[in-house]
């Protein structure tokens, strides 16, 4: 199959190292009930596949997502306000599933919320392309309109920073208990402690920073924009958020799952959700699942799944990854939030490198996800591969009013732990110093 792909038809979404029970059900968002709502299943093919952690996306059905979107931000705002309506949806069903015993509900819940998430990344890509083309036109610099979409309402992580800004030192063990969750993502991670709480409280700045104030007068053609992107800020951040938060809640479910065929937890997560489904009706389970881990590949074309294992991988990554030896001292990209920062790169591809970030430090990551949270109040800026106006690494640098700069395409490549880094936010580049 994959000696029949060709890389140009493919657009390459980003890098993200996760077990295949948490990459299947997104890889199949395409047969959710929301693609079929809003217009699109007819159009989008769907076809969608996962490298050793590398994520592809069909660029044609990228184009066509694109190019409704921008119809419909013209003449139908309603479209938009529809799909917004369906992700307050799913995310209530999900959140009702919570602590629930139902697994097997969860993990059939699991297709449909990506989908929406997906198709929140889908518009993500549309609304900068677009903002940037009419940015150039009028001449106003994209951080200007950027820094005028706001969520209305706080995402779940938004709500854990904001109690824990006002938190009594004695009510710590009862804020633990309600955000337990807080530090795991992608059915990984260490749940919230009371000491990661204690640590982070000392990270938090007592400095307030000053809002960035823009000047630009606003043409009528962004007006419309403005509540489009700050609809999909809060949705993007607040369904990944829902889905940790509830996941977490069957970890236990899965643990004792795992015990009873004499798996591993990460045995149990390696699973697709519908071998998930096999395990638990037929005690069923592939004959390549020790093999998987997270050095795995998974398609899902022509509606159907294939798990690519070692020489099948490292073949299809020789055409999809060839290694490149990249050189630069000076990156470019896009800039999330302004503002300027000196430190030491700490390179974060997986959690656990969570611990070697101290404060100041500048993060250099792909794209950060939630349960870097910890570590990004203790940075100072932070710098990622890829990620959209929408991407946590640009809604938490809004947040915490720190400088970011997303969609370099190259920092994790380019910089190493240690090196010495210049983060000039307001023209969005990155220096290497030494």
């Amino acid at each position: 199959m994959i000696k029949k792909l060709n890389k140009k038809d493919w657009y390459y979404w980003g890098q993200w190292s996760q077990f295949v029970l948490f990459t299947s059900p997104w890889l199949e968002s395409i047969n959710a009930e929301v693609y079929k709502k809003m217009g699109l299943s007819k159009i989008i093919k769907g076809d969608a596949m996962v490298l050793s952690g590398h994520y592809y996306y069909l660029k044609d059905d990228i184009d066509a997502a694109c190019s409704i979107a921008e119809r419909k931000a013209h003449n139908q705002i309603q479209w938009f306000k529809k799909f917004f309506a369906i992700c307050e949806q799913k995310t209530e069903q999900m959140l009702q599933l919570e602590g629930k015993d139902d697994f097997r509900k969860f993990v059939n819940s699991m297709v449909g919320h990506f989908a929406c998430s997906l198709l929140v990344e889908l518009l993500d890509i549309w609304l900068e392309g677009y903002l940037k083309k009419l940015c150039k036109e009028y001449n106003i610099p994209i951080m200007a309109m950027t820094i005028k979409m706001q969520p209305k309402k706080k995402t779940l992580l938004m709500q854990y920073n904001s109690e824990l800004k006002k938190l009594n030192r004695n009510n710590i063990d009862k804020f633990v208990n309600k955000y337990k969750w807080v530090g795991t993502h992608a059915l990984e991670g260490c749940p919230l402690t009371k000491e990661k709480v204690l640590d982070e409280l000392k990270s938090i700045s007592k400095d307030k920073k000053p809002e960035v104030v823009t000047n630009v007068r606003i043409p009528n053609e962004f007006k419309k924009l403005i509540p489009i992107g700050s609809e999909l800020i809060f949705h993007r951040s607040n369904l990944i958020e829902t889905i940790d938060r509830v996941a977490f809640s069957y970890r236990p479910m899965m643990k004792e799952l795992s015990k009873k065929y004499n798996l591993s937890y990460d045995d149990i997560i390696s699973l697709t959700h519908y071998e998930v489904i096999d395990l638990i009706d037929k005690g069923k389970m592939p004959e390549d699942l020790r093999k998987r881990k997270k050095k795995y590949g998974i398609t899902f074309i022509n509606d159907k799944y294939s798990i690519l294992l070692g020489r099948e991988l490292k073949k299809a990554l020789s055409i999809f990854q060839p290694k490149k030896r990249i050189r630069a001292t000076e990156l470019e990209g896009t800039i999330a939030y302004p503002g300027y920062a000196k430190g030491l790169a700490k390179i974060m591809r997986t959690i656990k490198d969570a611990s070697k970030v101290e404060k100041g430090d500048i993060i250099v990551a792909a794209e950060t996800t939630p349960e870097y949270i910890l570590a990004m109040r203790k940075a100072a800026a932070f710098i990622t591969n890829q990620g959209g106006i929408t991407s946590h690494a640009a809604i938490i640098a809004r947040e915490m009013k720190k400088p970011c700069i997303i969609g370099t395409k190259i920092a994790t490549k380019v910089l190493k732990d240690g090196d010495l880094v210049e983060v000039d936010a307001d023209k969005g580049v990155v220096r290497k110093l030494s």
